[in-house]
């Protein structure tokens, strides 16, 4: 469990870094937010990756629109996190 743990944690500095360096609305920080919110997912923390899906949904929705790929694949996976969870 450690891994796992020591995993998201290396993540989410990556996700701050990436964000501090380019802008949490740049394309490389956006796809790395939905891959930390995956990994939460699949870790079973799935409040952690709601927390992190739904703000990112928003970020999407408001610089590229509802209708943007990313917006839908994010969207798909708050549905599934819903469903399931």
């Amino acid at each position: 469990m450690g891994d796992i743990e020591e995993g998201l944690a290396a993540m989410e500095r990556l996700v701050v870094e990436a964000t501090e360096l380019t802008s949490d609305g740049s394309e490389p920080a956006l796809r790395l937010r939905i891959q930390y919110g995956e990994l939460l997912s699949g870790a079973g923390n799935f409040t952690g990756a709601r927390d992190v899906l739904q703000p990112l949904y928003d970020d999407v929705c408001l610089i590229k629109g509802p209708d943007d790929e990313l917006a839908g694949e994010i969207a798909e996976i708050l549905r599934g996190l819903e469903r399931d969870h």
